[in-house]
């Protein structure tokens, strides 16, 4: 409940007012008592603590939420952490200028998260206040989304970070193993699994393209991104496949980076492919009876009311790894 743990809140109210675990307990029953059924321990926790005084709202802000408990789709969230891992700066092409993104790992004792930087004032505060790996950030006013299974924290002109904010510590980061993709075959399939898919692709459709921000790739709606507000287009592309591991087959459907990367093709001429189809032939004919080993996640259709797997990573199989690996596999 709003980013804090029950063991979170307990500690957060003895810290502040000096009040013993006892009564802390004692208290969270007697509104259990109350309001039995109608809410949880959390719930109750929330309630106590209100009533001491001791506004968690504000404390989120100072203290973050812990890590482990980020979920796609929150706004406004306050995080700290230490910097596990700095990928730096990444200068992509807009459509008349270049952009850059910042990314890098934070972590704290629940689990890590990769932080994704757009705003350049925010990355000249990095660099004018020693930003690096092993420095704790406080981050705030950021919003949580789902990359390919993993958590994401993107920051924009509204978000704030500090280098080093004072009083804060963070103890041993916990490493965050992030999705755990299962192998299975297709006949098994269920919606939301991560997966690892070992097969064949049996057919290969035209892509198509939509207008796409330039940052986030996320598509536009009259020229405005939902993140990023008015933005310059780039045409992002999806690529639907057929693929068969001789139990079933699945539609499979690669985005962005992966298209090229089905196609064995550069980004340039994939791009291309939204004005003119020329190399498209060939390359469809490289990727048909190729043996793959695909990673990504299952979703639901529900326009056609079928279930097609989302490719987040692609690699070719060696066919007598594949043979050896097919043989043993339930």
């Amino acid at each position: 409940m709003m980013g804090y743990r029950l063991d979170d809140i307990i500690k957060r109210i003895h810290e502040e007012k000096g009040v013993s675990f006892e009564e802390i307990e004692r208290r969270i029953r007697q509104k259990l008592d109350k309001l039995s059924g109608l809410i949880s321990r959390e719930g109750a926790a929330h309630i106590v603590a209100n009533e001491l005084g001791v506004d968690l709202i504000s404390s989120m802000k100072k203290h973050g939420v812990r890590i482990a408990q980020i979920m796609p789709g929150m706004r406004n969230v306050t995080v700290v952490g230490s910097v596990v891992k700095d990928y730096g700066v990444r200068v992509y092409q807009k459509e008349k200028s270049e952009g850059k993104v910042w990314s890098f790992l934070v972590g704290d004792e629940s689990g890590t998260l990769r932080i994704v930087v757009w705003d350049t004032q925010l990355m000249t505060q990095m660099e004018q206040k020693g930003f690096g790996e092993g420095v704790v950030l406080r981050v705030s006013d950021g919003f949580i989304k789902e990359n390919n299974g993993y958590r994401e924290m993107h920051l924009g002109n509204r978000s704030t970070l500090e280098v080093n904010p004072a009083g804060v510590t963070i103890g041993q980061v916990k490493t965050s193993t992030g999705p755990s993709y299962i192998r299975k075959s297709i006949r098994d399939i269920r919606e939301g699994e991560h997966l690892r898919l070992i097969g064949t692709v049996v057919q290969v459709m035209e892509p198509k393209f939509y207008e796409g921000c330039s940052h986030c790739g996320r598509k536009l709606d009259g020229g405005n991104c939902k993140e990023h507000g008015g933005v310059a287009g780039v045409m992002v592309p999806i690529l639907n496949f057929y693929f068969d591991d001789g139990t079933g087959t699945v539609q499979a459907v690669a985005f962005r980076d992966m298209v090229g990367r089905a196609l064995d093709a550069p980004s340039e001429q994939v791009v291309g492919f939204h004005k003119s189809l020329e190399g498209f032939d060939a390359a469809k004919q490289r990727l048909l009876g190729k043996p793959l080993i695909l990673q990504g996640k299952i979703q639901k259709n529900m326009l056609f009311d079928r279930l097609e797997f989302m490719v987040s990573a692609i690699d070719e199989a060696n066919p007598e790894e594949l043979i050896q690996e097919l043989s043993g596999d339930s």
